[in-house]
């Protein structure tokens, strides 16, 4: 018996000298682990200063009323876990337009515009409460729906901090409870009865919330969610097709069958041109089978943005063929390329907007995503989503048609010198 357990014992310890002594195994076997715990902690919010909560929301502000009422209820949302905007840039105040522009392009996850009047009808219960307006991205109808229902609790919040100030005019105490420097209630008499009368009372009795869809091409009507999902997962998707592709690619070099086809008349060039047109027709080919479901199965539009997606679409294409090659040619074998290359894409996709909605990251976060296909790609199909077709995501095509070429040029000129030098070793 300790025969066999001293066998076991000499043969893993053998088997793990051997990986002390690989470095880029041992990279490869602890750095995706790391990698993914440190991404996915900083691209997914954590709520308010305490930690935890709802994520930090930021909201455009265009205050029309400046009464106490609207005041006051704008102090009750940054009571919460809400990041109050007012000015477009300093000293320049935010209108209609130019907060709705703050919420198409993802500066802000909502423009709350509180029209003239408010403070005089805050108590007219009668007609549903007070009206506001609240601009949200139809693409991300959850931000409109969990600031909408934020507005209510402030709406609550503001009336008892009325109520309380009032008491307090004839008594001289609060007896509802205000709010302490921790944010926290502090204990009074009728603090418990007042947070169960808030809790219980209907949303609706306080504010009316009016939510209207900052694109003008759909006004207020949301696109289906069969097809917002596509925006985040084709993306994604055509990384990983690309990089299983450049993964056979190595695969090929390793076995000969490279050697063997540069024997025939074929040089690398050819090669590497064949193998990025058969990367960028099998990856449309999956994709329309994906939008083929999506329209089959989900009743998505998707013909009704024909034209924008498939421009959109081929250009994401192009961009992930062309990563894949400079994936290719950085990678020694196709096991270290589908190691790091999965570490690398889904990093790119959590940054990028594919696994979570931008417009709840960390504000200092949201720039790196513009160094993705991911969040280009992402964009490109929100603007065609949102009606305004092949012009509307020009620049989108641009920057991904560029990256696709600048990636496929460098990595190619990589795999040539491979291919001329050694191209059975791999």
């Amino acid at each position: 018996m300790m025969r066999h357990v001293r066998l076991v014992l000499l043969l893993a310890g053998w088997k793990l000298r051997t990986l002390a002594r690989m470095p880029g195994i041992l990279a490869v076997i602890f750095l995706p682990g790391m990698v993914l715990y440190a991404v996915f902690t900083m691209v997914l919010p954590t709520g308010n200063a305490g930690g935890g909560g709802l994520p930090q929301m930021r909201v455009a502000l265009v205050d029309e009323d400046d009464s106490p009422a609207s005041r006051s209820l704008v102090d009750a949302l940054e009571k919460m876990s809400v990041n109050i905007r007012r000015e477009l840039r300093e000293g320049d105040a935010l209108t209609r337009e130019t907060a709705g522009w703050l919420v198409e392009k993802g500066h802000v996850s909502a423009a709350l515009v509180i029209p003239a009047g408010y403070g005089a009808n805050q108590f007219a219960l009668d007609v549903g409460g007070a009206r506001v307006e609240l601009i949200i991205d139809e693409t991300q109808p959850m931000g409109g729906d969990i600031i909408s229902g934020m507005l209510q609790m402030a709406a609550g919040m503001a009336l008892f901090d009325m109520f309380d100030d009032a008491i307090a005019k004839l008594t001289g105490q609060h007896w509802l409870g205000k709010p302490g420097k921790s944010g926290t209630t502090a204990e009074s008499p009728l603090a418990s009865a007042g947070a169960t009368a808030e809790s219980s009372a209907k949303p609706a009795s306080l504010l009316r919330v009016d939510k209207v869809g900052v694109s003008a091409e759909h006004g207020d009507a949301l696109p289906p969610p069969s097809l917002l999902y596509l925006a985040g997962l084709v993306p994604m998707f055509l990384l990983f097709n690309a990089s299983g592709a450049a993964s056979g690619m190595l695969e090929e070099l390793k076995l000969g069958m490279t050697r063997r086809i540069l024997a025939a008349p074929v040089d690398a060039g050819h090669y590497l041109c064949g193998h990025l047109l058969m990367s960028l027709v099998l990856s449309l080919l999956q994709v329309s089978s994906i939008y083929a479901l999506a329209w089959v199965l989900f009743k998505a539009p998707i013909f009704q943005f024909a034209g924008g997606l498939a421009a959109v679409t081929i250009a994401t294409a192009f961009a992930t063929v062309g990563f894949g090659v400079l994936m290719a040619s950085v990678a020694r074998t196709a096991e270290q390329l589908n190691s790091i290359g999965t570490v690398v894409i889904l990093g790119m996709s959590a940054v990028g907007g594919s696994m979570f909605p931008r417009i709840f990251m960390p504000e200092w976060i949201k720039p790196a995503g513009l160094f993705t296909i991911n969040a280009w790609a992402y964009d490109g199909l929100i603007d065609v989503i949102r009606g305004k077709g092949i012009a509307g995501a020009a620049v989108e095509i641009a920057v991904l048609v560029c990256v696709g070429v600048a990636c496929a040029m460098i990595g190619s000129m990589l795999l040539s010198r491979r291919l001329r030098t050694a191209p059975a070793s791999g």
